[in-house]
C-alpha cells in the first residue's frame, strides 16, 4: 500500500512524529501497527500506529539503528509502501468506566489513539507515562489536551515524580480505575504486572518481527495459551502473560552498562609484536602493491597492507569477463594475476616501502607444498615483509586440484612446510568453503601458524538469464561483499574460541561498524576487501570514523573489544 509522507517533525533528539496519507482503512483497533518498507534495506521496519484521522496516519518513532536513522532523513512528499492494519490491538470494550494507561519511551505513541477511542467512548482516561530524562518526555501534552489525567516519571528525577512508571501509578491520582492498558519495554511490563492486578489489563508486546503477518514464526513467545506469533496473535496480549513470563533469549549484554569515556580511544592493536597504528588491513587482491591507491590518500593512515597474491612464477590470470555484480556484492575469478615472486618482492614492496611505513603483509599462494615454500622463503628473504599471509584457497595439483584450505590434514601440511623454511610470522588465509573451518583452524595452530586470516571469497556464480550463460568465463567465483559479511562474523566468532593465535578478519567489511563487530567476534585486526573496489576511499573513511564510532559507544582502547561477544571486559 502506498502512503505520502505529510509531514515529518523533531520531538526530541531521538524522537520523531511522521504523518503519511494514504488508505487506513484495514485498521481496526489502537495499538495495530504497519511494516514500512525502507529504500535500500531487506527487511520492513515494523512501528505502532500512533493516530489516525480519516486518510491521515501518525507515526511517531525512535532512533534506534539503520530503518528510523533512514525514516528520519526523510521528507515530505516522499512515498513510502506500507504494509497495513497489522497485529491484534487494545480491546477498548473490556474498560467499562476508567482506564490506566501506562506507557515507557517507545511504548508511549500506540496509547494515544488509544485514549483518543476510550475518551471517544466516554470513558475517563488516566496516563502514566515514563522517561529516562526531561529532554526525552513527548507526547505528554497530547495526553492532556485529550482530557486524560497525566502522571510523568523520569529516571533522574528531573521532571515529574522520580522513579519509573511503577513510581507513577502509585500516585493518588492514578488511582480508581476499573482496566490496565500498558506498551513499554519488557522490564517496565514485567514490572506492571507484580504491581497490578492482571486479570483487568492488556499489555503490548515488543519483539524483533520477521515478515509482520504470521507466516515467518520470527517473533513466537511461550505464553500460558500456548505459542502465540506477536506479529499475528498480539501485539497486544491479556496481561496474564506477564505471570511469569521470562521474556525472550537475547544476550545480556557484555559490555559494561557503567562505562565511561575517559579521553580519545586508542585504536592502536598487535599482530604477533608488530604495532598497527589501528586495525585495518587492505585484503589482498583489492589494494594492488599500494601504488594506486597512494595516489588518492596517504596511505599510512593504514594499520598493515596486505599487498596482491604472489605466485612463485609469474600468472596471467583467468580469461575475461572476470567479474561480475550480485546484489550486495561481486564475483570475481582474476585468477591470481601477479608478476611473480621475483618481481614483487624486488620490485613492488621496495617501491611500496618508499612511501608506506606500516605492517607489510605478503599474500602467498601456490599449487603444490613445493611452491608455497619457495615463494615464502623469497617472502621471508624481503626486507619490506612484516608478515607472510599463506592462501590455501589454491588447488593442489598433486591432489586431483582439491583446494588446499578445505582439508585440515593439507592446510597443516602447508603451514608446517612453511614455518619450517621462514622465520617471519606466518598467518594462514582459511577458505570458508568448507563444512568445519574450526578443525582447519586448530590443526594449521598446531602445525605452527602464527596466526590466521578469514574468510577468503565464498564460491559463487550468475547466470545470464538473457542467454542462458554463466556471466564469468570461468564460469564460477569468489564471492565477496556485504552479502557475505554475517557469515564471516560467524565464522570468526566460532575460530576465535577455538584457537589462541591473532586472528585478522575478513570478509564484507565496509563500515567503522562492521569493523567493530569484527573484532568483538574476535578479530585482532580487520581486512577491508571489495569495498576498495567499490568506493577507492573506502579504508580512509573507515580509519576517520572509527575513533568517532569508538566515542560513541564509549569504547575507550579497541583492544577491550576483542572477543567482547563470548568474553566479559
Amino acid at each position: 500500500m502506498k502512503f505520502e509522507i505529510t509531514s515529518i517533525t523533531r520531538l526530541t533528539e531521538t524522537v520523531f512524529e511522521m504523518t503519511l496519507r494514504g488508505d487506513c482503512s484495514a485498521f481496526t483497533m489502537p495499538g495495530q501497527f504497519v511494516e514500512i518498507s525502507i529504500p535500500g534495506l531487506y527487511l520492513r521496519r515494523p512501528i505502532s500506529v500512533c493516530d489516525i484521522e480519516g486518510n491521515k496516519l501518525t507515526l511517531v518513532f525512535k532512533i534506534v539503528g539503520k530503518g528510523t536513522e533512514a525514516m528520519a532523513e526523510m521528507a515530505p512528499g516522499m512515498e513510502l509502501d506500507l504494509l497495513t492494519g497489522l497485529g491484534k490491538g487494545f480491546d477498548t470494550s473490556r474498560c467499562k468506566g476508567t482506564a490506566l494507561l501506562a506507557g515507557g519511551g517507545v511504548g508511549v505513541p500506540p496509547l494515544y489513539l488509544l485514549a483518543r477511542k476510550l475518551i471517544a467512548d466516554g470513558k475517563k482516561v488516566k496516563v502514566a507515562l515514563g522517561f529516562n530524562t526531561a529532554e526525552e518526555i513527548f507526547y505528554a501534552d497530547n495526553f492532556r489536551k485529550l482530557g486524560a489525567d497525566i502522571e510523568v516519571a523520569t529516571v533522574d528525577g528531573s521532571a515529574g515524580v522520580k522513579g519509573f512508571v511503577t513510581d507513577a501509578i502509585r500516585k493518588p491520582e492514578m488511582q480508581g480505575f476499573d482496566f490496565w492498558y500498558a506498551c513499554g519495554p519488557l522490564p517496565m511490563l514485567s514490572a506492571l504486572g507484580r504491581e497490578l492486578d492482571c486479570k483487568i489489563g492488556e499489555v503490548s508486546m515488543e519483539e524483533r518481527m520477521g515478515c509482520g503477518f504470521g507466516a515467518c514464526m520470527g517473533c513466537t513467545i511461550e505464553t500460558p495459551w500456548g505459542p502465540k506469533r506477536v506479529c499475528k496473535d498480539g501485539p497486544v496480549f491479556d496481561a496474564v502473560l506477564m505471570k511469569g513470563f521470562k521474556g525472550n533469549g537475547t544476550p545480556a549484554p557484555t559490555l559494561p552498562r557503567d562505562r565511561k569515556l575517559e579521553g580519545e580511544p586508542e585504536i592502536e592493536t598487535d599482530l604477533c609484536g608488530f604495532k598497527l597504528k589501528n586495525p585495518l588491513v587492505p585484503a589482498s587482491g583489492t589494494f594492488g602493491f599500494g601504488q594506486e591507491f597512494a595516489e588518492i590518500y596517504d596511505i599510512n593512515i593504514l594499520g598493515g597492507i596486505s599487498i596482491k597474491g604472489t605466485t612463485l612464477n609469474p600468472r596471467f590470470g583467468n580469461i575475461t569477463p572476470r567479474i561480475a555484480e550480485t546484489p550486495d556484492g561481486m564475483i570475481n575469478s582474476v585468477g591470481l594475476q601477479n608478476p611473480g615472486a621475483e618481481t614483487v618482492y624486488n620490485h613492488e614492496v621496495p617501491e611500496l616501502c618508499k612511501i608506506y611505513s606500516g605492517c607489510i603483509i605478503a599474500n602467498v599462494s601456490g599449487f603444490s607444498i613445493e611452491e608455497y615454500v619457495e615463494a615464502c622463503k623469497m617472502a621471508d628473504a624481503c626486507e619490506g615483509v612484516d608478515i607472510i599471509e599463506v592462501n590455501v584457497s589454491c588447488p593442489n595439483v598433486h591432489n586431483g586440484g582439491m583446494a588446499f584450505g578445505t582439508s585440515a590434514e593439507q592446510a597443516a601440511e602447508v603451514t608446517r612446510a612453511v614455518k619450517s623454511a621462514v622465520k617471519k610470522p606466518v598467518f594462514i588465509k582459511l577458505s570458508p568453503n568448507v563444512t568445519d573451518i574450526v578443525s582447519i583452524a586448530k590443526a594449521c595452530e598446531a602445525a605452527g601458524a602464527d596466526g590466521l586470516t578469514l574468510i577468503n571469497t565464498l564460491l559463487g556464480m550468475r547466470i545470464n538469464i538473457n542467454t542462458g550463460s554463466p556471466v564469468i568465463a570461468n564460469r564460477m567465483g569468489g564471492f565477496s561483499g556485504p552479502a557475505v559479511f554475517p557469515v564471516a562474523v560467524r565464522m570468526v566468532y566460532q575460530v576465535c574460541q577455538a584457537v589462541n593465535i591473532p586472528v585478522m578478519g575478513c570478509g564484507g567489511v565496509s563500515s567503522a561498524e562492521d569493523v567493530v563487530e569484527m573484532m568483538m567476534a574476535g578479530a585482532s585486526a580487520v581486512q577491508i576487501g571489495s569495498a576498495n573496489l567499490v568506493d577507492p576511499l573506502a579504508c580512509k573513511r573507515i580509519a576517520e570514523e572509527l575513533p568517532n564510532l569508538l566515542k560513541k559507544l564509549k569504547i575507550n582502547n579497541i583492544k577491550d573489544i576483542i572477543g567482547i561477544s563470548w568474553r566479559k571486559m
